[in-house]
């Protein structure tokens, strides 16, 4: 449920600020500076999913679910990172033939947690 309501308001947000905009055209440092409040509503979300992980990690006594629990903390660990690497600008984006943005830190998320 987390993940749907953090998705459906990413959503929300990008499709304001993108409204009536072609997509070459990249977003402006105002546009990026009033995203930033979204991306830290993601990383709080992430963070307190991944305190409960560790509590579920501490307190579950089968180890089957310790397994489940750590898959799903790496998920999450994985997903934090991405959105605290768009908050610092750390991996910058590179653009394509048609001069869009590719994101390289959501790809690199997709791949790491995307099962195959």
């Amino acid at each position: 449920a987390l993940y749907a309501f953090i998705a459906a308001l990413t959503h929300k947000v990008s499709k304001k600020l993108c409204k009536n905009k072609p997509q070459i055209v990249q977003h402006s440092a105002a546009d990026i500076a009033s995203a930033q409040f979204m991306y830290w509503m993601a990383v709080s979300a992430f963070s307190v999913v991944i305190l409960m992980q560790f509590a579920f990690l501490i307190y579950q006594i089968a180890a089957k679910k310790r397994v489940v629990g750590s898959l799903v903390l790496f998920i999450n660990l994985v997903a934090l990172v991405t959105y605290l690497s768009h908050i610092y600008g750390v991996v910058a984006p590179i653009l394509d033939r048609a001069g869009n943005e590719i994101q390289i830190a959501r790809w690199l998320e997709y791949m790491s947690t995307t099962p195959m």
